[in-house]
């Protein structure tokens, strides 16, 4: 496959994944970037002129689309056209939903919303460390299945508290009209309520509780090597791993459980997954409907009680082989567009 790249606008950030080809001296921000996957677009072809192309791919990170963006993009859009070739673009922003694409731009995008997904978006994993490369290791039934969750699930100040009521409170009056709208709650919130359903004597709990994000250095609250440490134990040592939105409708922990072995419990708050057309995520992951958070338990055990020890084994071996087919970022990426390009 032959790509054309132009050079990014200069008002949005470059996308990861292109810094190697636009701005090599410059790395990924944001921690825990040590066992990441190969990088898809530096093993592809390029072209200089998109005559000869298969696709254009527009290289930045775009966060807003501005009138200087929408030209850029509508110029870029007018010679995929010319060639008869598609374009795509990035949007790895918690709010890639609100954003106006031209309807011919396909989307790679970690935030959608089921019931608001436009017909060019793409869900997409994020980029992740593939924490099972080395080899999972096997969790054996027992009476009660235990459930981790390590992250953030609290207010930091009485300033993010009150911002964040405020904007429930939004989405709150908006489900009277549409009930999907509750799935824009801030994740903080889907977090407390899913750990608090957890504490019932159905299930063993590991749970390390953090009011800050531990993605970045501004933000982390214990020591980096600290944070990563208790966040791989706390799933190594578990068989159900909470997987919870964010800020945006996804979670980074929902793809390393599944690298690890470790069935997530998704909590599906309108959540779109990569491949859900290919994929049979039932085997593999615990479902909870965003309006059933308080059966968190229920769903869990309904799902292990039902396995064998064999059948369970087997979930956990299919889980990293479902990462390392299709989830893991690279592999996300060749499949993509080797499918796309034989549909041609």
């Amino acid at each position: 496959m032959k790509i054309y790249t132009p050079a990014p606008v200069h008002s949005q950030d470059i996308f990861p994944l292109f810094l190697f080809k636009f701005a090599p001296e410059r790395k990924a921000g944001g921690l825990f970037k040590d066992n990441l996957p190969e990088n898809y677009f530096q093993t592809v072809e390029y072209t200089d002129a998109p005559q000869g192309a298969d696709a254009i791919i527009l290289p930045n990170n775009f966060t807003q689309i501005s009138p200087e963006v929408r030209l850029y993009i509508e110029g870029h859009t007018a010679q995929a056209h010319a060639q008869n070739i598609p374009i795509y673009a990035f949007s790895s922003s918690d709010y890639a939903h609100r954003l106006p694409f031209p309807k011919d731009v396909q989307v790679f995008s970690y935030s959608l919303y089921k019931s608001i997904k436009k017909p060019g978006d793409i869900s997409t994993p994020a980029l992740t460390e593939d924490l099972g490369k080395a080899g999972i290791a096997l969790r054996s039934k027992s009476d009660m299945p235990t459930v981790s969750f390590c992250g953030k699930a609290g207010f930091s100040s009485t300033r993010e508290w009150l911002g964040s009521w405020i904007r429930r409170i939004e989405y709150e009056l908006l489900s009277v009209i549409n009930s999907k709208a509750r799935a824009r709650i801030r994740g903080v919130f889907w977090r407390m309520w899913m750990l608090e359903a957890c504490k019932t004597p159905l299930l063993k709990t590991r749970f390390v509780v953090r009011k800050t994000f531990s993605g970045a250095l501004r933000t982390i609250e214990v020591p980096p090597e600290q944070a990563r440490k208790e966040f791989i134990d706390s799933m190594i040592e578990s068989d159900f791993v909470l997987a919870p939105k964010g800020d945006g409708n996804h979670s980074n922990r929902f793809l390393e459980a599944l690298s690890m072995g470790r069935i997530p419990v998704l909590l599906d708050t309108d959540v779109v997954l990569p491949f859900e057309d290919s994929i049979d995520y039932s085997k593999i992951v615990v479902r909870v409907p965003m309006a059933e958070v308080s059966q968190t338990p229920r769903y869990i055990r309904d799902f292990y009680d039902l396995l064998t020890q064999e059948e369970w084994h087997a979930r956990q071996r299919l889980a990293r082989e479902i990462f390392e087919k299709y989830l893991r970022q690279d592999v996300f990426f060749a499949r993509y567009f080797s499918l796309r390009h034989t549909q041609k």
